[in-house]
């Protein structure tokens, strides 16, 4: 080998034969792990189950707003803002905390948060909750929708008192 470095221009500069023997160790144990958990396939249809659930749960909320009533809606609620066709999704749900520009997001989300249910803040109004279907059970959604509404009335109660 010359000690001068000559690189092979575009892509192909960065091929090599073999990878790096660090970087392969997670490789192989993520393998053995989609293997046991039953193939690609097996997760995505999990993950079908599991977020329609909690979309099935979400809409049965009372806090739930469809999207043609929520101009001018003044109450504490949320509307869904991932699309409805599951083929159109991967396993979050995001959800728009009503009313727009309250600031109540913040509220909601810390008190998920204190009652172990960690989400995904979207500043200023959305809070995103992903059932991974990898480790969350069909008990996990249903406790996360319960710690939502309780979160959303507990934010309601706050907000009449304050009126």
């Amino acid at each position: 080998m010359s000690p001068h470095f000559d690189p092979i221009p575009g892509a192909a500069g960065y091929q090599h034969s073999n990878p790096p023997v660090l970087s392969s160790i997670p490789l192989i144990a993520h393998l053995n792990i989609l293997k046991r958990a039953g193939g690609i396939e097996a997760l995505r249809e999990k993950s079908l189950q599991l977020t329609g659930y909690m979309w099935d749960l979400l809409t049965a909320s009372r806090f739930y707003i469809a999207p043609e009533d929520v101009h001018g809606y003044t109450r504490v609620g949320f509307r869904i803002l991932t699309p409805a066709d599951p083929s159109a999704r991967g396993c979050q749900i995001s959800l728009m905390i009503l009313p727009q520009g309250s600031h109540l997001m913040e509220k909601v989300f810390d008190k998920m948060v204190k009652q172990g249910v960690v989400g995904d803040e979207r500043r200023p109004d959305v809070i995103r909750l992903s059932p991974v279907p990898l480790y969350n059970r069909y008990t996990d959604v249903l406790r996360a929708v319960q710690v939502f509404e309780s979160a959303l009335q507990a934010v309601a109660d706050e907000r009449a008192t304050m009126a």
